[in-house]
């Protein structure tokens, strides 16, 4: 009985596993090189991530260009001291690798633990 719930513990992580590598996104900042400005306007992006001349980086959800000021859910600065702006964009090499390895990760375990050999409770044919 115990093997047996080992085994099916060890097969409903696996789904899990499996389930959320299938289900994120892998994302990348990506440096835009057109005006920070144009980017907003014309992407309309979700979040920014904005460089600032000897200020660091200040992320903004939902941006807009508001006068000569961008602005966002966490603050908000002039267009003029922005010195590039970033965008998250996908990766499919990332998701891909994740994917691959959650699965290659799945494989191993079940090879190493027989979890695919039928358990029927003990009883033989």
């Amino acid at each position: 009985m115990g093997h047996r719930l080992k085994r099916r513990g060890l097969i409903v992580g696996v789904q899990v596993g499996l389930l959320s590598g299938t289900t994120v996104e892998c994302t990348s900042w990506r440096v835009q090189t057109v005006a920070p400005a144009a980017v907003i306007t014309q992407q309309q992006p979700k979040k920014v991530r904005v460089s600032r001349a000897g200020q660091g980086k200040l992320v903004l959800d939902h941006p807009m260009i508001v006068g000569d000021s961008i602005v966002g859910r966490q603050g908000a600065m002039a267009v003029a001291d922005a010195t590039a702006v970033e965008v998250r964009k996908f990766d499919f090499l990332k998701t891909a690798g994740l994917v691959g390895g959650i699965w290659a990760g799945a494989a191993i375990i079940c090879a190493a633990t027989d979890c695919l050999e039928p358990d029927f409770g003990g009883i033989t044919f």
